[in-house]
């Protein structure tokens, strides 16, 4: 269950952030998107962690950046949170790998996924009023949001390190 919500966070993330440039008139930055992801999916399939990492940093700065190009907000914020749940489900994967009781390790996969569909749930909310409400929000209210975002992330890895 973890990795198909994995690749499917892989797949919004880069989809959201290229449909956002594409919406912008960046084609290229759209495509750009779109290869990275695909490359970032191969890097999953073959367990080459690392690059979880490194796409997580690139998908902060194109969703930065897209705002610095006036794409709408709500699609890099998608695209960056649907990032950050693909880096987490990787890492979260990881760590399933070193559970010593495995009857648990399904239990502990639901109650982690449960958690982050609340996180999706907002952003989903909020997506939806940058897009139909065509609420325009200052980059300090993006920052504030990333690091309420990241904060959140950094307390349910800390829940699941304590339960362990």
């Amino acid at each position: 269950m973890t990795r198909l919500t994995l690749f499917c966070c892989i797949a919004l993330g880069a989809g959201s952030l290229a449909v956002g440039f594409i919406f912008n008139g960046s084609i290229f930055l759209g495509g750009l998107s779109l290869v990275l992801g695909a490359v970032w999916a191969y890097a999953q399939q073959h367990d080459w962690d690392w690059l979880s990492l490194a796409w997580l940093g690139l998908a902060v700065f194109a969703g930065v950046c897209g705002i610095m190009l006036e794409a709408n907000v709500g699609w890099m914020l998608s695209g960056v949170t649907f990032s950050l749940l693909a880096w987490d489900l990787a890492e979260f994967q990881k760590r399933l790998g070193l559970v010593y009781v495995k009857s648990d390790a399904a239990s502990m996969e639901k109650r982690h996924i449960s958690r982050l569909g609340i996180l999706v749930a907002a952003t989903a909310g909020f997506f939806l009023l940058t897009i139909f409400i065509q609420l325009k929000v200052g980059l300090a209210l993006v920052i504030f949001l990333a690091f309420v975002l990241a904060l959140g992330l950094v307390q349910l890895y800390f829940r699941f390190i304590s339960n362990l």
